[in-house]
Parts: structure tokens; C-alpha cells; sequence
């Protein structure tokens, strides 16, 4: 029984590379990383680019998740 069609829409998801995955860090290093990919690939995509070609990565503390 298939569980994705070619029209399945993917849920909100976390975007790690297999190197963090693989990777000997903590899961709170991996989950952190990811957030920040995840906000540096949002900057990009809004236009949030210096001069020389550097994204910048806006992350309000209000964003980040709660211990």
C-alpha cells in the first residue's frame, strides 16, 4: 500500500543533510542545525542577501523552541 502519490503534499519538515545525520553530534547539535538551515534556505529565498553574495540569517529569540 502506498503511502505517497505523485501529488502527496509533504508536511512542515526540518531539513538535515545525511552528514549531521551520520555524524557523531548530540541531537540537540543536529536539531539546532537543522532549524538554522532551515531559516538560512527561508533568508535566501526572500531576497536577504548581502552585496558580496552572503545570506543573512534573521532567527528572532521569540522563534526559538522552549526547554
Amino acid at each position: 500500500m502506498p503511502y505517497f502519490k505523485k501529488d502527496t503534499v509533504l508536511p512542515p519538515f526540518i531539513p538535515l543533510p545525511r552528514f549531521i545525520v551520520a555524524g557523531e553530534y548530540s541531537v540537540n547539535a543536529k536539531l539546532l542545525y537543522g532549524l538554522l538551515l532551515s531559516r538560512t534556505m527561508l533568508s535566501q529565498k526572500s531576497g536577504w542577501v548581502s552585496e558580496d553574495g552572503s545570506v543573512y540569517v534573521v532567527y528572532p529569540s521569540g522563534n526559538l523552541p522552549r526547554t
